[in-house]
This record gives C-alpha cells, structure tokens and sequence, in this order.
C-alpha cells in the first residue's frame, strides 16, 4: 500500500477515501473478467481495444474547488496504455457521465493529457475529447509500476501532480465544466488501484 500524497498538498476537508476493502462504493463489477476487487485494490482489466470511463455510486454532483488523488499500479499494458482521473463529470447518461474533464498519462511515453471528454458530441465508438494541454514530463518513470495522480482544482485552473510533484498548471479559461463528480478511466491496460481520495477546497 502506498503512502497518500504529502498533507502539504492538502488544505482542505477530507470528503471521501475509498481503501477498497470492500465494495461500499458501488465500483462498477457487472463483469468479474474484467472489474474484481482482491487484497485492498480494485483491479480493472481490458483488452488492447477497450477503453472505460467509471465512476462509483457515491456522487459529489457539486464539487468545484477539491484535491483528488488516486494510486495506480500498471499490470499490464498494450501499445500505448493510458490511466487518468475523471472529474467535474455532470449531465448523467444511461449508463455513464456524458462530460467531464480527464487527466491521463502515458507512462511509457512520459507524456500527460488534460482534456475535455463529451460523449454528447461523439459516436459512441470513438473518445470524443477536445485538448485542453499535453506535455512532457521526465519525472513520469516508464520503469515504475506504480504512480500517484493528483489533481488540485481551483476554479479554473488546475495543479496536475504525478508521485507527489506539480508537473504542471493549466487555465481553462472557458471553464466549460465548473462543477461535478469524480471518476476514473483506463485505456488497454489493467492496472490496480490503491486508493481514492478527495478533499474539498474553500470556494
């Protein structure tokens, strides 16, 4: 188990921590192959094809000023595997959040993505997602299985943190989702996740 980033970070209210004991929260299981919770993670797992935004039954509809961090350890991966946090998610579809804003990275490249998911403007076959900022940043080490991602919204702008490190900061000045719910995604991998944790920040 992994240490939660340093309470330095931190300056708010603890609003929700899921250990993943158990599954209190309502994570997505419907299919035991590919979503199981085993030894206090929860492990999603999917084919070089599959892609999944998921998100829990416990709901923060109204969050805007937060920390949310999460500790993901990669199993494995295919081509150019991704993992990223979900959050300000509003305007709920059938079967998930149809807008929200993710941040991805792509260890193996060392590259990270800020962008603007809305599945009412796409297909339903392809990620219908508008860029927002991508970089570079070293301190992504390919060679470690595990990462923390943290990400502190103020407003509109938006600290981006991997292991405990601000790797950048970005201005959504169109702030085109201001409020919503956490969640997380995964691209062609299966990865274990450690821990979920957010804090509320003063608006």
């Amino acid at each position: 188990m992994l240490t939660p980033m340093p309470t330095s970070l931190v300056h708010g209210e603890l609003l929700f921590e899921d250990n993943f004991d158990d599954n209190r929260n309502g994570w997505p299981d419907w299919d035991p192959n590919k979503f199981w919770i085993a030894d206090g993670y929860y492990h999603i797992s999917l084919g070089e094809r599959e892609s999944r935004s998921i998100f829990s039954t416990i709901e923060f509809p109204d969050l805007r000023n937060f920390v949310y961090e999460v500790a993901f350890q990669e199993i494995e991966g295919y081509g150019s595997y991704a993992y990223c946090l979900n959050f300000r998610a509003n305007l709920p579809g059938e079967h998930y959040w149809q807008r929200f804003y993710s941040f991805e990275i792509v260890s193996i490249e060392q590259v990270y993505n800020l962008e603007r998911v809305d599945w009412t403007k796409g297909d339903g076959n392809h990620w219908p997602a508008s860029l927002v900022w991508r970089g570079y940043a070293p301190l992504i080490d390919k060679h470690v299985e595990t990462h923390r991602l943290a990400v502190v919204a103020q407003e509109t702008q938006f600290d981006l943190f991997v292991d405990g490190q601000l790797i950048d900061s970005v201005v959504d000045e169109e702030d085109l989702f201001p409020r919503g719910t956490i969640g997380l995604g995964v691209n062609h991998a299966h990865v274990a996740v450690d821990y979920v944790r957010v804090w509320t920040l003063p608006e």
